[in-house]
């Protein structure tokens, strides 16, 4: 028989095999994560009729005469190109960004697929929905959100999981005061949301104030009830005769059965009962006014309206604290009166408004024995000269007085000629620099809850001269009556500046109630992240991706699913692999490479035919000489 016969017959076999792969390649054109496959050829066993032979002397080599006998397939590899994402809007839909799969476990068998339609089942589970397979990755602590990646599980997320109440235990508070708020400024700086330990919220007042003194305080909101026993209360903000702001509380306590009417008026700070005032009637308290005297305290507590539960909103009265200011200063430098020298120093003072200004003193030697003394400010702009100073003139009587017309004004002393000790500026009083110095205080309207506010001077917040923040801050101890346990607040002010732009107050307070599972998110990495009632975010698992060194040589197994073979080596994690939410990986067969693919290999089996017909005839031929 003709060779050529079997040789055909190897075609058409091998070219049905194509057209079956680009078949199934075409069916799978819309299945998610397919990955399509090709077939390639090679030719087979060839029929030698004569070998190579080398050259000589006198003749040059032949090639070898040899008949091929047809041909088989060499491979049908899956091309494991990426396949474009398909927006589905289902949240836990999965499509990975470059290589790897996810990794599904079917009983106690683990597969690999490209494919993530995914989702939750009632139980929680992470599910394959169509098979129930699970999604394998790690878990996630309910309590902390630290995930465990110690081992691959099958993901499953509690579906009950809850969230208990934490009581906050840090404040922080990020504002402007502006600097261009004059002494006695009240600003309301915030009110933050607090929780104690069992998840109550409250509510904390944290107020910023300039050095300022109270002297009238109009008390508002409350109604005065002149039957029960009840007292009600409020709290005002009062700056003491040393400008120091106060945190007070209010106590109204009516007397029934006195006639006239009457009530008795408490004022505590922290709880501590500072002054009580008995048996107050409506006309002292509309009109007069209660006089507050207590500790540094001295202002007049008014009621602005004209009966029993009529008071309308009122205001504090404020009048600035005298700032800080320097009215003399000794002088440690020697005076030398026998050689011409010249001798420089700067010494700090405060101004008029309380402001730290460095001075430099340039001391020269004049005709004897005098010096001259001149005065520069920062900038180097001179203040004052004064020429010709005795020793006389510098050691007795008011001193060299220094004076610029604006907010410097004060004597330089010196305590003897060539024997002068170390000096210090001396304040007129011991209020602090008003222009760099706020007070807070912080307070509850809440029944509930008690806030001790910081008692002078530990309220102040202080700031350099470029405006940045220098000091304040400190704990806010809470209590509660629920019988929650006690916490203390760590209140933040690092973020305080004082420029020159307008007040504005941000706060941020941890702390939350208890919370149930509300929610659960998918991000790019995978992480499955629980959102809770009460705001709280946990993350409660992780999709791992999978990759092995040959992916070429998994095996599929049907369901868009994989398995390792001993050509494709261990799957193991692939970490820093993406993905996309909300998608699907499209299937990443090319139809017009399909379709060509498909008449080449029609053409192929055409030829390969013809080849038998055309044996055929000659062999038909051959027969017909016997005739």
């Amino acid at each position: 028989m003709m060779r050529s016969l079997f040789s055909a017959v190897s075609g058409l076999k091998n070219h049905q095999t194509r057209m079956d792969v680009i078949g199934n390649n075409i069916a799978n054109v819309n299945t998610i994560g397919f990955k399509g496959s090709r077939v390639t050829f090679q030719d087979t066993l060839s029929q030698t009729l004569q070998g190579a032979s080398g050259g000589s002397a006198t003749t040059g080599g032949s090639n070898p005469m040899q008949i091929g006998l047809g041909m088989g397939v060499a491979s049908v590899d899956t091309v494991f190109t990426p396949g474009s994402p398909q927006p589905t809007g289902n949240p836990t839909d999965l499509c990975l960004n470059g290589q790897g799969f996810f990794a599904i476990q079917n009983g106690r068998d683990t597969y690999y697929t490209r494919a993530g339609n995914f989702n939750f089942d009632t139980s929680g589970n992470f599910v394959v929905p169509g098979t129930g397979e699970h999604v394998m990755g790690y878990l996630g602590n309910v309590d902390t959100g630290v995930i465990d990646r110690s081992a691959i599980v099958p993901i499953k997320i509690p579906t009950s999981a809850t969230v208990p109440a934490k009581a906050t235990d840090a404040l922080t508070i990020k504002a402007n005061l502006s600097d261009k708020d004059a002494v006695g400024t009240r600003e309301f700086a915030t009110t933050k949301e607090v929780y104690d330990a069992k998840g109550n919220a409250y509510s904390v007042d944290t107020v910023f104030a300039k050095p300022m003194i109270t002297s009238a305080v109009q008390f508002n909101g409350a109604t005065l009830d002149n039957t029960s026993t009840t007292p009600s209360s409020q709290q005002i903000y009062v700056g003491d005769k040393n400008g120091v702001l106060h945190a007070l509380t209010i106590e109204v306590t009516p007397n029934p059965a006195a006639s006239p009417q009457t009530w008795d008026v408490a004022v505590k700070e922290n709880g501590a009962t500072l002054t009580t005032l008995t048996g107050q009637t409506l006309a002292q308290m509309n009109s007069t006014g209660l006089g507050i005297k207590a500790g540094d305290l001295d202002f007049t507590l008014t009621y602005p309206g004209a009966g029993v539960g009529s008071y309308k909103a009122g205001t504090v009265a404020y009048t600035d604290a005298e700032p800080i200011k320097t009215t003399s200063v000794s002088d440690s430098t020697t005076l030398d009166d026998t050689l011409s020298s010249t001798h420089n120093e700067t010494i700090k003072v405060l101004d008029d408004r309380g402001v730290t200004r460095n001075l430099n003193v340039t001391i020269a030697t004049a005709t004897g024995p005098t010096w001259n003394i001149t005065v520069k400010d920062e900038k180097g702009a001179t203040i004052t000269t004064l020429n010709s100073q005795s020793v006389a003139d510098m050691t007795t009587g008011t001193g060299i007085n220094i004076n610029d017309g604006k907010n410097i004004n004060f004597n330089l002393v010196y305590s003897g000629h060539g024997t002068y000790a170390a000096g210090a500026a001396t304040p007129t009083n011991t209020a602090p620099p008003a222009a760099n110095t706020w007070y807070w205080a912080a307070n509850s309207s809440d029944s509930g809850m008690t806030v001790t506010s910081p008692l002078p001077p530990a309220n102040k917040v202080t700031f350099t001269q470029n405006g940045g923040y220098s000091t304040g801050g400190g704990n806010l101890p809470l209590s509660f009556t629920n019988g929650a346990n006690s916490s203390t607040l760590t209140v933040d002010m690092t973020g305080l500046t004082q420029f020159s732009s307008a007040t504005s107050v941000t706060s941020d307070a941890n702390g939350y109630s208890d919370g149930k599972l509300n929610n659960t998110v998918i991000d790019s990495n995978g992480v499955i992240v629980g959102k809770f009632t009460n705001g709280q975010e946990r993350n409660l698992g992780q999709v791992v991706t999978m990759m092995c060194d040959n992916p070429g040589g998994l095996t599929k197994v049907g369901d868009n699913l994989y398995s390792e073979s001993s050509n494709s080596g261990k799957m193991d994690v692939l970490k820093d692999s993406t993905m996309t939410v909300g998608a699907l990986e499209m299937s990443n067969v090319d139809l017009s490479s399909e379709f060509s693919n498909m008449i080449i290999t029609e053409r192929g089996f055409q030829a390969n035919s013809k080849i038998i017909t055309v044996a055929d005839e000659m062999l038909q031929d051959l027969t017909n000489l016997k005739r």
